[in-house]
């Protein structure tokens, strides 16, 4: 990877697919390709890479398996960033969330909605 000192590096939690599949859309419309680098943070990476191609996959958008609900895999996605990008992250969009949640009274599923959804952003 070339150096980024020019570049933002922007990253789109849960991008494949709804709102942060649309941020990334925008994103990557409104900003030229050699300003902007965009990781495009998936739980799955088979989803993400469809979601690439479905944006036509640009050159300045980057895949990055992160699981918001997981401390090891955003300890992956950390040492990713620091050993691509030099530890630059400039914007972070946090739109990752589960939509497993149901009007029950399963607190185990309660619990594991906010922590991805409230907690987990904190830990990102």
């Amino acid at each position: 990877m070339s150096s980024t000192s020019q570049q933002r590096v922007i990253l789109v939690t849960g991008a494949n697919k709804g709102i942060g599949f649309e941020v990334v859309k925008k994103l990557a419309k409104e900003s030229p390709i050699n300003n902007n680098i965009i990781l495009l943070g998936c739980r799955d990476l088979k989803r993400g890479q469809d979601a690439l191609v479905r944006l036509g996959s640009p050159s300045n958008i980057y895949l990055l398996q992160l699981d918001i609900s997981s401390r090891d895999s955003i300890a992956r996605a950390t040492d990713e960033i620091k050993c691509k990008y030099g530890g630059q992250l400039n914007i972070v969009i946090n739109n990752a969330a589960t939509g497993e949640l149901e009007l029950t009274v399963e607190s185990a599923r309660e619990d594991k909605y906010l922590m991805v959804s409230l907690v987990e952003q904190v830990h990102l």
